[in-house]
């Protein structure tokens, strides 16, 4: 965790992080590693955009809520088709096991990684894409974020 430590021994400039960027590390756990994830799906998408390939964005957890039309869905993308067992008959999905790891962090450092995350990418196309695994400080966006826990 990026805390007085690390504020007063290191200089994160002198490895290409701005200032701007480095007072957002304050709360968020492997913060590095979170600015490497928001560049990579900025760059995913520009050079999806440059080579002007057809793209599918898919969310994990979508597959736990809709497995089939969402396998559908891809197959379709990629012009597939189901495989068939011998008879003929599509063969069955298996059972798709979603991981949830929000608890390990503290509402807190997923708020300070969400904002951290938002300032990477203020700038750049695809946003969005993240926006359905942000957290928000804002009390009444905390209470629709939580009402299934309360």
């Amino acid at each position: 965790m990026y805390g007085a430590y690390e504020r007063e021994h290191f200089n994160w400039t002198k490895y290409g992080y701005s200032s701007d960027i480095t007072k957002y590390f304050e709360g968020v756990s492997c913060h590095a590693e979170m600015v490497r994830y928001a560049l990579w799906h900025a760059l995913a998408i520009r050079t999806a955009e440059r080579l002007d390939v057809p793209v599918m964005y898919v969310y994990y957890e979508d597959y736990a809520n809709n497995l089939e039309g969402e396998t559908n869905k891809l197959l379709s993308f990629l012009n597939l088709t189901r495989s068939v067992d011998g008879e003929g008959n599509q063969v069955e999905l298996p059972e798709f096991r979603q991981s949830d790891y929000s608890d390990y962090f503290t509402l807190e450092e997923r708020a300070a990684t969400s904002e951290l995350i938002r300032r990477v990418l203020k700038n750049e196309k695809g946003i969005e894409l993240l926006d359905r695994y942000f957290t928000e400080w804002n009390f009444q966006k905390l209470v629709n974020q939580t009402q299934d826990i309360v």
